[in-house]
């Protein structure tokens, strides 16, 4: 039926972020009429108009991402109090939806080698907005890079894998089941990291009262820096760490591995109280 149609073409012109949508509803309302009034079946109407999905994806100029050829793809999100989820997709698309947020408050950019998405007038001050942003990512797929900053945006993934990923994010939380990446930097303010899994080369955290917890962590490299949140790891197989902390513990298969930045300058300063005195 034509209402259906319609609903459902609507829901596809948001998913894919196509630029008037009011219009494009329009002219397929339009459309609809003159087949019903040249006494066309609702079937036949539809299989003429095409697929919701399909008119969607094509008005949006969607590009597929090969598995196998594509390595170069750079994802860059900055938001501000609305929440940013990452899905599998359902097919081999790179895909955007906006759930109760209006697409117009968003710069959101994609092609075959990137995906950017910023709010236009971010909401520092604001109260927090009831709504999200879903990014849909073909499970398994190898990203470039994915560069994250937030403010007061909670993050839920499944999993992210890409050469290289940099999440900064104030007081909000994070939690992304898997990742696995050449080069991790985690940056926080006062919102706490949750993983369950994490391979990589080199994991960098600075962390300000938020609290970092990786239930699993294979890493050639880990350094962290902590003024007074917790880093806790269960299962740790890391080669090298490097840990500095104002009162924050760092603490790998139950053992405390951070130096106490106080504890550090004071010993720092007797031994040299002591050399004058010599």
């Amino acid at each position: 039926m034509k209402k259906d149609y319609l609903k459902s073409l609507d829901k596809a012109l948001n998913e894919y972020n196509v630029e008037n949508r009011k219009e494009v509803l329009k002219k397929y309302s339009k459309r609809y009429e003159f087949g019903l009034d040249a006494g066309l079946t609702d079937e036949k109407i539809e299989e003429m108009l095409g697929d919701p999905v399909e008119v969607a994806k094509k008005l949006a100029d969607v590009v597929e991402i090969n598995f196998e050829e594509k390595r170069n793809y750079d994802v860059t999100i900055n938001l501000t109090t609305e929440d940013l989820d990452f899905v599998f997709s359902k097919d081999e698309g790179i895909h955007v939806e906006l759930e109760e947020l209006n697409v117009d408050d968003y710069q959101i950019e994609k092609d075959d080698t990137h995906l950017f998405i910023k709010r236009k007038k971010a909401n520092y001050f604001g109260s927090k907005i009831d709504g999200k942003i879903i990014v849909e990512i073909p499970k398994g797929l190898e990203i470039n890079s994915y560069t994250i900053e937030t403010i007061s945006t909670d993050i839920n993934a499944l999993e992210l894998n890409a050469k290289e990923i940099y999440i900064r994010n104030t007081s909000s939380d994070i939690n992304i089941s898997n990742i696995n990446a050449d080069n991790i930097k985690i940056e926080t303010v006062s919102g706490d990291f949750n993983s369950n899994n994490i391979k990589t080369k080199n994991l960098k955290i600075d962390t300000v009262s938020g609290d970092i917890l990786i239930d699993s962590l294979i890493a050639d490299e880990l350094s962290v820096s902590s003024i007074s949140g917790d880093v806790s790891i269960p299962s740790g197989y890391v080669s090298k760490v490097r840990s500095n902390s104002v009162s924050g513990d760092t603490i790998i298969n139950g053992e405390n591995v951070g130096t106490n930045v106080k504890n550090s300058v004071k010993n720092t300063i007797n031994k040299i109280k002591k050399a004058i005195i010599k």
